[in-house]
């Protein structure tokens, strides 16, 4: 059992719960039946889960001051494109309570071939909760041991990002200024027998 002999298990604050071996079998199954939905500014972004073609990516007006010092005079259409990805996986943090969390990936590129290693990417995580967790909002997490939740998406380069500086300030600001809500949804929990 996960969770250990009784005594731990109410350390973890599992005491009432019918079935705490659930805990342990919902990490072993739920991720396969997770999906995870994302919007950003209200706009749903499709999330590619690895199979076949991943969807094509939405592009987004950046405001001004990204259009102005990132794009050249010339360009048409001045977007950011964003894709979503989520493989179902889930991550242990230890902890007293031992919790498990799964994540998925957003990325943010500016969309001109003129601009090479512009993704930026943020990681929305969702930590399991009780038995009958069966998803909900996922926050941003800023390190793998850090269970603290922070509701704007924190964007980072994965890759080196060369951009001028001023275009990158501005890219910066102008993604840490949108609306990301991503959540996470599974299967109710069976108690195995």
């Amino acid at each position: 059992m996960l969770l250990g002999g009784g005594s731990s298990c109410q350390q973890c604050g599992c005491v009432g719960d019918p079935c705490p071996e659930c805990r342990h079998y919902t990490v072993d199954t739920w991720y396969l039946t997770a999906t995870m939905t994302v919007t950003i500014n209200g706009v749903n972004i499709p999330v590619w889960n690895g199979t076949g073609a991943p969807p094509a990516a939405v592009k987004i007006t950046p405001n001004g001051a990204v259009q102005s010092t990132c794009f050249r005079v010339g360009s048409s259409a001045k977007k950011v494109a964003f894709r979503a990805s989520y493989y179902p996986d889930v991550e242990s943090v230890e902890n007293p309570c031992l919790n498990f969390r799964t994540y998925g990936t957003i990325s943010a590129s500016i969309d001109d071939p003129n601009i090479i290693y512009s993704t930026m990417t943020t990681y929305p995580k969702y930590v399991l909760g009780a038995c009958s967790d069966t998803g909900g909002v996922a926050g941003i997490y800023m390190r793998y041991n850090d269970t603290t939740q922070y509701s704007a998406a924190a964007w980072t380069n994965p890759e080196a990002i060369y951009l001028y500086e001023d275009c990158e300030i501005e890219y910066r600001d102008w993604l840490a200024g949108l609306t990301v809500v991503t959540t996470f949804a599974w299967d109710a929990c069976v108690c195995p027998p």
